[in-house]
Formats: C-alpha cells, sequence, structure tokens
C-alpha cells in the first residue's frame, strides 16, 4: 500500500516537472498549432508588435500551411503500415489481432509526424474494456510533463499529462492530471488531492502493468535530457511566409481598386464608393477650385515581395532537404525518375530515421503485450523479437524508364550475373537472403497454380504455356 509519504513526494515531483517543462510546452505548442492550421493569433501577435496602428491597416490576414507540408514530407517512414512478424506464433496471434481495425496504424502515422514537428513524441495504448481490444493516444512533448530518472535523465520516472473533460454529474468543467509511474497510477487535480481512476478494484493505485504505459519516438538520439529543445527554425520561417502572404493580399487588393483621392470636396456626409452608383462632385464654390476624384494607384512591388517570398521557401527547402516540387516551386511535372533523383535527401532521412523508428516500436509492442497479458490473463512472451518490414514509399515511374529497367533485370538473370532474388530484394530492400527467396519461391508456385487453371494466362503476361501436361507446366516462368 502507498504511503501519505510516497505520495507526497510522487506529487512534489510531479509539480517540479511541471513548472521546469512550462516554456518547453509552449514552444512545442506552437509547432503544433501550426502544424493543424491555427495560424492567426500568432500572425495577429506579430502584426500588432510590427505596426503600432495595425487596425488601421485593416489587414486580411493570409497563411499557407507549410508547417505541414515540410513536417508530412519528412514523415516518410509510416508511408503505409508497416509489417510486424514473429516467429512465436502466439505473439504473432496478438500482432494480427491489435493490428485488425487499422487504427494502430492512424496512430503510428501522427506518433511520427508529431515526432518531427517537435523532436519528440509518445504513443500510449490504452486498454478498453468495452471492446475488449486496445485504443491509442498520441502526445506530442508539450503535452506531457516528466519527472527525470536521478540516474538517468534521459529516462522518465514519472509520466504526467493534463486532462479538460466534463463532469456530467456536479455539471462542471474539470481539469486534472494523470501520473504514471512504473510503481504507480492515479490522477491529482489541481490542489494536489490523489484518487485512483479505478477505486473499487485498485485502491493502492498500483500501476498493474509495471512499466510506464508509453512509448517515445525521437527524431534524434537524446543528449542528457530526457525531452529535447523545440527547434524555432520552421515556426520563425511559417510565421515570415504567412506576414509576406498577408502582404500580398494587401497589396493585390490595392493594385485591383487603387486608393481613392478626394481633392477640395465640398461636399456633405460620407462618400461611398460602388461601381454601382453615380458618384456626384458638388458644383465648386465661388472663388474656390472644383472638387476632384481619383484614384491612386501604389507602386507595384508585388513582383519584389513574391521573389522573397520564393527565396524564403526555397531557404526552408534546402534546409530540410526538400525537392521544389514540396512546394510547387518547379516549372514543370517531373517524370517517376527525376522525382526519385529530386527526392534522394528525403530518402537518405527516412534510412536515418528507421532505427529511430524500430527501437521505439519494439518498446511500443512490449508495452502492448504487457498490457495484452494483463487483461487476458494470457502468458503471451513480452521480449519476443518482433521483425519489421517497412514498405518503400512508391513513385510513379515514367512508363518507357520502368519498361527498360524490367528489361535490364530479365537480360541480367538471362546471362547469369542476376538472379529473381536479387530482382525481389532491388524492389523490397527490407527482404534479406532467405526472405528473399521465400517471396519468390511462393510466387513462382502461385504462378504455376494459375497457369493451369487458366492456360492462357502466360501468353498474356509475355511467356509461353504448354497444355495437356498433366498438371505439371511450369507456365513458363
Amino acid at each position: 500500500m502507498a504511503t501519505e509519504f510516497q505520495f507526497l513526494l510522487a506529487r512534489l515531483r510531479a509539480e517540479l516537472a511541471m513548472a521546469r517543462n512550462l516554456s518547453r510546452q509552449d514552444d512545442a505548442q506552437k509547432v503544433i498549432d501550426l502544424y493543424n492550421g491555427q495560424h492567426y493569433d500568432y500572425v495577429l501577435e506579430e502584426l500588432q508588435t510590427i505596426f503600432k496602428s495595425w487596425k488601421d491597416l485593416k489587414l486580411q490576414i493570409a497563411i499557407d500551411n507549410v508547417t505541414r507540408s515540410v513536417v508530412d514530407k519528412l514523415s516518410n517512414v509510416i508511408d503505409s503500415a508497416p509489417v510486424f512478424t514473429c516467429d512465436d506464433a502466439a505473439v504473432q496471434d496478438v500482432i494480427n489481432e491489435v493490428m485488425a481495425d487499422g487504427m494502430l496504424k492512424v496512430a503510428l502515422k501522427k506518433w511520427e509526424c508529431y515526432s518531427n514537428a517537435v523532436e519528440l513524441a509518445a504513443l500510449h495504448p490504452v486498454w478498453d474494456d468495452a471492446r475488449k481490444g486496445f485504443k491509442f493516444r498520441v502526445f506530442h512533448q508539450g503535452q506531457l510533463f516528466v519527472a527525470q530518472k536521478d540516474e538517468d535523465p534521459e529516462e522518465a520516472d514519472a509520466i504526467i499529462y493534463r486532462r479538460e473533460w466534463y463532469d456530467s454529474i456536479n455539471k462542471r468543467d474539470v481539469i486534472d492530471y494523470v501520473n504514471w509511474s512504473d510503481e504507480y497510477a492515479f490522477i491529482f487535480d489541481q490542489n494536489g488531492t490523489e484518487r485512483s481512476a479505478n477505486p473499487e478494484t485498485n485502491p493502492d493505485m498500483v500501476n498493474p502493468y509495471g512499466m510506464i504505459p508509453f512509448a517515445f519516438l525521437r527524431a534524434q538520439l537524446p543528449e542528457g535530457s530526457f525531452f529535447p529543445e523545440v527547434s524555432e527554425e520552421l515556426t520563425t520561417a511559417q510565421i515570415e511566409i504567412d506576414l509576406l502572404l498577408t502582404y500580398i493580399n494587401q497589396l493585390c487588393r490595392l493594385q485591383s481598386f487603387g486608393v481613392p483621392v478626394a481633392e477640395n470636396w465640398q461636399g456633405n456626409g460620407e462618400i461611398i464608393i460602388d461601381p454601382s452608383l453615380v458618384l456626384k462632385i458638388p458644383a465648386p464654390i465661388a472663388g474656390e477650385p472644383g472638387g476632384k476624384f481619383s484614384f491612386v494607384t501604389p507602386p507595384n512591388t508585388l513582383p519584389q515581395l513574391l521573389e522573397v517570398l520564393k527565396d524564403k521557401l526555397s531557404r526552408l527547402l534546402v534546409r530540410y532537404g526538400l525537392p521544389p516540387s514540396a512546394f510547387r516551386l518547379g516549372g514543370t511535372a517531373s517524370s517517376g525518375y527525376a522525382l526519385k533523383l529530386e527526392n534522394f535527401d528525403l530518402k537518405r532521412h527516412r534510412i536515418d530515421a528507421i532505427p529511430l523508428m524500430t527501437y521505439a516500436l519494439r518498446d511500443l509492442w512490449r508495452i502492448i503485450l504487457r498490457m495484452y497479458n494483463v487483461h487476458n490473463g494470457t502468458n503471451v512472451a513480452e521480449n519476443a523479437l518482433i521483425m519489421i518490414d517497412y514498405p518503400e514509399p512508391e513513385y510513379e515511374d515514367d512508363p518507357t524508364s520502368a519498361a527498360t529497367k524490367v528489361d535490364i533485370m530479365m537480360k541480367k538473370i538471362k546471362a547469369g550475373v542476376a538472379s529473381p532474388i536479387d530482382w525481389a530484394k532491388q524492389e523490397n530492400p527490407d527482404l534479406d537472403d532467405d526472405a528473399a527467396e521465400a517471396f519468390v519461391t511462393e510466387n513462382l508456385q502461385r504462378m504455376q497454380t494459375l497457369t493451369r487453371r487458366f492456360p492462357n494466362l502466360a501468353a498474356i503476361i509475355g511467356g509461353t504455356t504448354t497444355q495437356n501436361d498433366g498438371g505439371a507446366n511450369n507456365g513458363g516462368i
């Protein structure tokens, strides 16, 4: 049973962690807000700083979500759902069960995007008793507090996150905090009063899993602290781009309609500018010049602003290794081969990110298997080795280059300098020799079966077939 002192200590550590991490949370939340398209308040704040009389300018804020474009382009490991396999049949059954509804794949993609946006994100499996299965919650680092381990500050001793919910019984909004450590799981309110999430079944607030059920995905290796610093580079560039777009928007308005100018106006009341109305200029008063009304067009600085905008976007592309096609800066559409060349840096980024993703995914599966055992009374091997195959991103090939590639590989196979196994590994670099051989063998066997059922199949795909061979037809493969 937890002692009052232990809970006091846990609460104090949580409060210290919260105070220490407030600035980091604000920085991370800003990135996520921009990623989710919530730009207006940030741009408005900047305009108020730049222009003392910004209200008089009547600027219409314009935005373009460059942050989402950059982050989504960088998040290319989970383009398709990874394939998880395990030699342990019981583990594989759990994997298949968890992956069946597709929700984990959705969570994995969000996990990767948040990690690339703010350097670290957490995926929290939650057991749903009603569904007898898992739900998945994704947190970015701006939503988390951490109590770091004294002996290793790169590891978490406790994780705390804030909840906002409506208490329908007492008819009030509630803010509280959920605390997870290896030993305890409890909720405490803003006054520091703790309670169990399940007081009837778990009055002592013991963590039933014996581990913190959060898997952490990092964009890079930690350097002496649990949470990495959140870069301001992307947010700064985003706000600058939004400001430029706002200026361009305003200039287009002024260039389109001009600035109305009334000279020596003797009329009364407000001048209404409307193309459907006739503007009546009063007759001149004796001895005074007559009134004039005209439009003045401001200097056309639009080309210069567009060049500045293009330069900022180009610099951002270079910084993150993105191709010109990411922001439509290229002139014409690129072929599949050209796109592969353009995306070389993205591919390199993906190669660098895969080990970090693999480490995080294996940690995630250990958590899932532990939770599955606890809630189902099973004894599935929690530390079983799970192999992960990441499908390669696909680019639309130029038909000519695709046909040429196939022809070259066929000639290599016929010349004895390559094999179908080499071809399989070229198509899927994640396959080792054994897996590639199994893949080729399975496909050849499948083709044999199909050509026996459909004698014309081999001819259709360019091979030859022999009929009436007593089922020994190899399909000309």
